[in-house]
């Protein structure tokens, strides 16, 4: 298995993506439609059903073959990522925020945006290249949908400042209006992933939300097209980790 050099912005056409069981089977056919084979995530017991099988509360993605996990996943993805270098954490999780999402952390070419809570995670492997940024939103790699090594989207404003502050282009986007069971609602980050350079999946149609053509437009500026998966309003499923091509 070739895995993907650069964490969420694979170069290369991605085969393989970390995804929810609970995609939807509407979904499901359609990463299946354009070569995609999913590779379901983790479903631990220590946080809530709700986002328990999540891949982006159990997993990180730190670059080619390495990753980092919690603790209790560790078998399972030893078993699932062939030939991964695979890191146990050192934090395990439970139902109470922020312990919930020591994992949940957004790695791109050039930053890391981590959570003071996460920074531990990833210390471990050390050194890091990228430069971290501090953010106050815990559910971070939720709520960073990834265009380009450059350029994301977030309804938070402390990550939308801290983007700004080192550079990064961002859209800011209003919060709500993408659906999470159990929660009032989901984020834009838990909802997408891309597929390739040029390719972003979306789980849901951008009709459904009211920035959708500040999105399409903003994804356009970088030559990013966006797949539905499905049809309706989007749906945070713990979003969609590239990891081979």
């Amino acid at each position: 298995m070739k895995y993907i050099d650069i964490p969420n912005t694979p170069n290369i056409c991605s085969n393989r993506v970390l995804v929810s069981k609970r995609i939807g089977e509407e979904s499901l056919s359609s990463l299946k439609s354009i070569g995609i084979e999913p590779v379901f995530a983790y479903n631990t017991d220590n946080v809530s059903t709700y986002i328990s099988h999540h891949a982006d509360i159990t997993i990180v993605h730190l670059g080619k073959n390495k990753f980092i996990c919690s603790p209790d996943s560790y078998s399972y993805y030893k078993n699932v990522l062939t030939g991964a270098d695979l890191i146990c954490g050192s934090r395990n999780l439970d139902k109470t925020y922020p312990n919930d999402v020591f994992y949940n952390i957004t790695v791109l070419k050039d930053f890391i945006f981590a959570h003071s809570n996460q920074i531990e995670i990833i210390k471990m492997n050390d050194p890091m290249p990228q430069k971290i940024l501090n953010v106050n939103q815990g559910y971070t790699k939720c709520n960073i949908c990834i265009v380009s090594d450059n350029a994301i989207i977030t309804s938070d404003k402390s990550i939308y400042n801290e983007a700004l502050k080192n550079g990064i282009d961002v859209l800011l986007i209003k919060s709500g209006e993408i659906e999470l069971e159990g929660y009032d609602y989901g984020f834009i980050g838990g909802a997408t992933g891309k597929a390739s350079r040029d390719t972003l999946l979306i789980n849901g149609e951008l009709i459904t939300h009211s920035d959708g053509d500040n999105i399409k437009a903003f994804c356009k500026n970088y030559g990013v097209y966006l797949y539905e998966l499905k049809k309706g309003n989007i749906y945070d499923i713990g979003s969609i980790l590239p990891i081979s091509g």
